[in-house]
């Protein structure tokens, strides 16, 4: 679920926000963005599809002349109506391009909980007796049953190490895994030199310091960043990287990528992972 919206800086100035201010009043530009939080949270592809005017109107809290505001908004093309065979329904002006992070919101989480599945091995296969290998273990702590017959090794690739990580190592990577689904909207595949390069750096500082830095680089929007997001970034600019601001941790929060208020990382950090496989 999205917990906030895009707003340019540039909304004040802009023609239609003065415009709809000359029209309605303070109460016009202010209940268009009570309009926007509502489907950023309730209709997050900015189809109001099922809303009559009332319904526009109760959502974007206005008080004014009924049927006024709507009027308005289409008027200026800050909403469109649609027609199609079965009714006709309201969309938000250009939704996608102004706020594709809550635009993207169901795909982000969709795409997120295949990647878990798949990751850690939770989605039911029907067994292979031919299977050369046992699947990876999931996060469990109770240890894997040995095959019988035991197989004959194999080679594996160098995305997929043959043996989970542990401890901090394994719970730092889970969520490491989780949290690039989630900000970067795309699965990642670990290989084994990251995986060295995490217990290199969590045995530098503890996992909380070290799902900190982490999570700031994600967020980062530093240009030098853009597409290099990984493991190896993370080892090399571990020093550069600042502390998460107050509102990139309520960010986390919302995301559930952080623990909640009061809540350590050691209690959290484990049902957390559960919860997304």
């Amino acid at each position: 679920m999205n917990s906030d919206i895009r707003l340019k800086v540039t909304f004040p100035n802009h023609h239609k926000t003065k415009k709809l201010y000359r029209r309605l009043g303070a109460q016009g530009p202010l209940s268009l963005i009570y309009l926007w939080l509502y489907a950023s949270e309730n209709k997050p592809d900015g189809l109001l599809t099922g809303m009559d005017e009332e319904d526009i109107e109760l959502a974007s809290q206005w008080t004014g002349e009924s049927g006024a505001l709507v009027a308005a908004m289409l008027e200026l093309c800050l909403l469109h109506k649609v027609a199609c065979s079965e009714q006709c329904y309201y969309k938000i002006h250009d939704w996608k391009e102004n706020n594709p992070y809550a635009f993207h919101a169901p795909l982000r989480a969709e795409k997120a909980r295949k990647a878990a599945e798949s990751r850690w091995g939770k989605t039911k296969q029907k067994p292979d007796d031919n299977a050369p290998s046992m699947p990876l273990a999931d996060l469990s702590n109770a240890p894997a049953p040995d095959p019988t017959p035991t197989p004959k090794p194999v080679k594996t690739t160098a995305s997929k190490p043959t043996r989970p990580p542990v401890g901090d190592q394994q719970s730092f990577i889970g969520w490491w895994l989780l949290a690039f689904s989630l900000i970067e909207d795309k699965p990642y595949y670990i290989t084994e030199k990251e995986a060295k390069h995490v217990k290199t750096l969590l045995s530098k500082m503890g996992l909380k310091s070290l799902m900190a830095k982490a999570a700031k680089m994600l967020l980062s929007e530093d240009e030098f960043l853009q597409g290099k997001k990984d493991l190896g970034m993370l080892a090399s600019q571990i020093n550069k990287l600042d502390n998460l601001t107050a509102e990139e941790t309520d960010r986390l929060r919302e995301m559930e990528l952080a623990p909640p208020k009061g809540e350590t990382s050691t209690d959290w950090l484990p049902r957390r992972l559960c919860n997304a496989a």
